[in-house]
């Protein structure tokens, strides 16, 4: 349990499956970490466990981006009232057109029903064996036919756009990977949040 939102509801979290393809090695040449089957497992495991599909949106954050998901719920409050509208949101506008980047990704309820019915033609036609997992779900959400739109505070990444997490508007800030109660983490959360670290005991 990890406490409870403004509305009193539990917040938990669940511990899926263990993964069994184990695909992802580094490609030295490339300077990437080819994720694409690892997070493919994870997205079937999502399909089958339904629960995906109660909400309007899926964040997909990774572990070291400090999340903050009120600011992500009001950045897509404009695009909510429309649940059959398919969307992914694309997180970086230094390239054209705006890409995605996998520290935070969000995704509409009708952009992964369609991914789950028609992801296997993604795998099919699509050259993804050495991508990142966020350069297969973009090009694969553009192939299906899913919309895409750009969020200028949906993210902070030294890779594309920068700030510093005092400025207090993105939804998430990456890459802080220390979790240590006085780490780089919590301190970037605390500082976002307007609040400070206690001393250390």
């Amino acid at each position: 349990e990890l406490g409870h939102d403004d509305d009193g509801l539990t917040i938990n979290t669940v511990e899926a499956a263990a993964l069994t393809s184990g695909h992802s090695q580094p490609d030295e040449n490339k300077g990437v970490w080819p994720t694409t089957e690892d997070f493919l497992e994870v997205w079937s495991y999502l399909h089958r466990d339904g629960r995906v599909s109660n909400h309007d949106w899926t964040a997909k954050v990774d572990p070291a981006a400090v999340f903050f998901p009120d600011r992500l719920r009001i950045q897509l409050e404009a695009h909510t009232h429309q649940p059959d509208w398919s969307l992914y949101v694309a997180n970086c506008n230094q390239v054209s057109p705006p890409g995605l980047y996998g520290p935070l990704e969000a995704f509409s309820r009708a952009a992964l029903r369609t991914f789950f019915h028609d992801g296997h033609k993604c795998r099919a036609n699509l050259q993804w064996q050495d991508w990142a997992e966020a350069n297969f779900m973009s090009h694969c959400m553009d192939m299906l036919g899913v919309g895409r739109v750009f969020a200028d505070n949906l993210l902070s990444d030294k890779r594309c756009t920068y700030s510093p997490c005092s400025d207090g508007t993105k939804a998430a800030y990456y890459n802080y990977s220390d979790a240590s109660p006085t780490g780089a983490w919590f301190s970037c959360w605390h500082e976002s949040a307007g609040d400070f670290l206690p001393p250390v005991q």
